[in-house]
């Protein structure tokens, strides 16, 4: 009876005509998006629904259809949805099925038994048919935890896969993620994780106490993210749900020291949770404490086959970016470190999800580009699938290897002057004085004809006088005045200065409106167009056309692993509809494609993606706006 038995579009009519009083059929035709015919349909299935005596749905010719409801629970349930404003919601998840992805996912995570389809679309308020459609997307992210849905005839679906798949997934779509919650008829359903939370507090600030005491080293997010595993351990265990563990993993952890660690965790939180944890459960939470700490130390084993690694790691990058980190002490040794904690985790099943995954991924984008050249090698080494949350930590280290690349590139000043010699020692002094090194090398010339003028040894030619010499692109003249901070201002934009934009930037090349309910049509669709283009091949592609990665506020980065693409180009799509892409709702995907990965532009044009990205307020134009005018203007404004 919550609900009355009535479909989404009954229950927008008897709401609308309760709120609103008269209403004619093409008003309520407008308001539910459908025809006239099919809105007295729904009020003649309406009136053999209920009885006069419980409502009753009355129509005048020139004045439309009003309405009087007798049956007061019917009345206090119409009130409770329009105080909570859950019709609203009601629409979205008609309009939104990344509302409903969602819904069915939290739905399948938190049931215990089958459920059948028409209950799941009357749940939501669309037809089994929409839902249907629904559980392609569905099936793509749970795969993401190796978990499938099962059917059986007259009972329904169910969600299959290991314990410790499920409660991954659990935390991920029941804690971290937020998307859906905000809708009150989402978060009543799964009320029970918000209420529980007290509990997460009592949990850290225990595992805190218990790992400084022991010197066990996790990062304050390996803290939040353990903790919700244990609630969720308490939770599935009061359920009735139990983790396997085998019998020579048990006999092999007992005198580990994390182990005993874990058991005094353990036995103090039974005393303030009123809890037992199993001998099981016990050591499914050392696994994550143990691959989820921070190492300071090598392991000779691990070290040897992960030096192996890291080479074929760094003649990859080498020969796709022409860039040579393999001497950078620093990163070796991190990588070192973190790599076999990594793999360890992955195969266990215990990623550490990375709330900063997004904002890395925005601002060091060449980082990205060339952590995927890694990451191929790393799954493909060691037979594993590396995730968002695990690319996003290795972003990290390789963007620090490229900044220390970045800061030994130094900017070469030349400088011709054609005053008296006391003058130009003065401007010589203060080109030093504002351009030391080891960041600028300054290099005196007679004139514009010495001998000695190589346009290849300078980036920015200053003159006291105004040179039209096409030998230099970015000339500085300083009679023109104010010379200093424009070679300040040259310093940090000479790569976009010296960027051919016609060659990447075109108006055909931004794709407004892009159809697409899922991520496999929508990478097909943007395959399809780079094709009639004629800037993409058109091959036999088994996997989805392009390698992607999502980079918060609504964008997908795409990357041309695959080789498809055969000219330079830079490509915006903005979607008709936000879709829902692993963890977040995207409006904007874009790709940018040099001649080699390696191009001297990659790194300039990445820098323009990333800056633009990061800005939400410009994404936002973009996708409300599609305008490419306005878009060129944002992502230039450097």
């Amino acid at each position: 009876m919550a609900r009355f038995d009535l479909n989404r579009r009954q229950l927008i009519i008897i709401n609308s005509l309760y709120n609103k009083g008269n209403l004619t059929a093409m008003d309520l035709s407008l308001i539910l998006n459908v025809s006239v015919r099919t809105v007295k349909s729904d009020i003649r299935e309406l009136k053999m629904k209920f009885k006069d005596s419980e409502l009753k749905i009355l129509s005048k010719p020139g004045k439309g259809y009003s309405i009087k409801i007798k049956n007061k629970e019917l009345r206090e349930y119409l009130e409770s949805l329009n105080t909570s404003n859950s019709i609203r919601q009601i629409n979205e998840f008609y309009n939104n099925n990344y509302e409903r992805i969602f819904y069915i996912i939290r739905r399948l995570l938190t049931a215990h038994d089958f459920i059948k389809l028409e209950s799941l679309a009357d749940e939501v308020f669309v037809a089994r048919s929409t839902v249907n459609q629904d559980m392609k997307e569905v099936k793509r992210l749970l795969s993401q935890y190796d978990l499938k849905i099962i059917s059986k005839p007259n009972y329904g679906i169910m969600l299959e896969g290991t314990e410790s798949n499920k409660r991954l997934c659990m935390a991920e779509y029941l804690f971290h993620n937020k998307v859906g919650l905000k809708n009150p008829y989402i978060n009543d359903r799964f009320a029970f994780a918000k209420n529980e939370y007290s509990k997460l507090k009592i949990i850290e600030r225990v595992l805190r106490e218990v790992c400084q005491e022991e010197k066990i080293n996790l990062s304050d997010f390996s803290y939040k993210n353990i903790s919700i595993h244990i609630l969720i351990t308490i939770l599935r265990n009061n359920l009735g749900f139990n983790v396997t563990i085998s019998d020579a993993f048990m006999t092999r952890i007992q005198s580990n020291e994390i182990y005993k660690a874990t058991q005094k965790i353990c036995t103090k939180l039974e005393k303030e949770l009123n809890f037992v944890f199993k001998e099981e459960e016990i050591a499914y939470i050392f696994m994550h404490i143990d691959s989820k700490q921070i190492i300071y130390d090598f392991k000779d084993d691990d070290m040897i086959e992960t030096e192996i690694v890291l080479d074929d790691i760094f003649k990859e990058i080498k020969n796709n970016f022409d860039i040579d980190i393999s001497k950078d002490i620093t990163l070796r040794k991190y990588l070192l470190l973190h790599i076999p904690q990594m793999i360890k985790r992955i195969k266990n099943h215990l990623v550490v999800r990375n709330p900063i995954i997004h904002e890395n991924l925005r601002k060091y984008l060449y980082a990205t580009k060339v952590t995927i050249s890694a990451a191929a090698i790393l799954e493909s080494h060691y037979n594993v699938n590396i995730g968002l949350d695990e690319f996003g930590y290795l972003v990290f280290y390789f963007n620090m290897a490229l900044s220390n690349i970045k800061k030994e590139k130094v900017i070469k000043i030349g400088f011709i002057s054609a005053k008296g010699r006391s003058e130009s020692i003065m401007y010589q002094n203060e080109l030093n004085e504002n351009f030391p090194p080891p960041k600028y090398k300054i290099t005196t010339y007679d004139s514009i004809n010495s001998p000695l003028l190589d346009p290849k040894d300078i980036d920015i030619l200053v003159s006291t006088n105004y040179v039209e010499s096409d030998k230099c692109k970015l000339k500085v003249s300083i009679e023109e005045g104010n010379y200093i901070e424009k070679i300040k201002e040259y310093s940090r934009k000479m790569d976009l200065y010296n960027l051919n934009l016609d060659k990447y930037f075109n108006e055909k090349y931004m794709l407004f409106n892009l159809k697409g309910k899922s991520r496999q049509e929508i990478l097909s669709n943007i395959y399809n167009a780079l094709i009639e283009m004629d800037i993409a091949h058109k091959k036999n592609v088994n996997a989805e056309p392009f390698v992607s990665h999502e980079m918060g506020n609504g964008i997908v980065h795409l990357q041309d692993l695959y080789k498809l693409c055969h000219k330079s180009v830079c490509l915006i799509a903005v979607l008709e509809n936000p879709i829902l892409w692993e963890k977040s709702l995207i409006n904007v995907l874009f790709l940018i494609k040099t001649k080699r990965d390696g191009d001297k532009d990659l790194f300039i044009l990445c820098d323009l993606f990333s800056k633009w990205a990061s800005d939400k307020e410009k994404v936002t134009k973009l996708f409300n706006n599609k305008s490419y005018k306005a878009f060129m203007t944002d992502i230039l404004d450097y």
